[in-house]
């Protein structure tokens, strides 16, 4: 028995290792390429879905490199013996020692390591009533409020709000496209160095939480 099998008990975490299940007889090819880098979800898939199988497999198989493939797979062998022994079995397969995977795993620790990581973010446009007293006619200010998601807390918080004005979010918006291009750029004029498919994504908390 392993930690799995303790977050195996999570009904969520549970759920979404049997999606994966449910995607191992037809996409085996790419749940394997979605262990060792981002994969675009296959046709008839949503992202939502995809990304919930993906993180959920993830995590079972960082569990494997620390406590042993053969435990976990023998506890997730248990926990979903409901699944069919074909898609259990197809799945359970993808959980064992790959060097690509190790390399993503490894790469992305030495990446992550340093300062928090933005993993998530959304923006809304408000309209703010100006009070002016002594003039009828109303007026509004357009504010966007952005939130910011962070993969560990930020003065004591997972999660800053703040707001800024359309000409503040017009200047982020072309200096993200000015970093786009340097970093196309610098794959194109460093042909001696690389970026692997996996430090292009945004780091993902793949522990459930219970």
């Amino acid at each position: 028995m392993t930690t799995l099998d303790r977050t195996l008990g999570v009904a969520s975490y549970r759920q979404s290792l049997t999606l994966a299940t449910e995607y191992a007889a037809a996409h085996s090819t790419e749940l394997r390429d979605a262990l060792r880098y981002e994969v675009s979800p296959p046709d008839g898939v949503t992202p939502e879905d995809w990304s919930s199988a993906v993180g959920a497999l993830r995590f079972a198989y960082e569990v494997a490199v620390r406590e042993g493939f053969e435990p976990v797979r023998a506890d997730i062998r248990t926990a979903l013996d409901s699944v069919t022994d074909h898609k259990l079995e197809t799945l359970v397969d993808l959980i064992q020692d790959d060097s690509a995977v190790a390399t993503r795993i490894a790469g992305t620790r030495e990446r992550d390591g340093i300062l928090p990581n933005l993993v998530g973010s959304a923006l809304s446009l408000d309209l703010r009533a100006i009070d002016l007293s002594d003039d009828d006619d109303l007026q509004l200010a357009p504010i966007v409020t952005v939130r910011l998601m962070f993969d560990e807390h930020v003065a004591g918080q997972d999660a800053i709000v703040f707001q800024t004005q359309l000409t503040a979010l017009e200047e982020i918006a072309a200096e993200a496209k000015r970093i786009s291009i340097r970093i196309k750029r610098l794959e194109a004029d460093l042909p001696t160095a690389t970026v692997p498919p996996w430090a292009k994504s945004s780091p993902q908390q793949n522990e459930p939480a219970e």
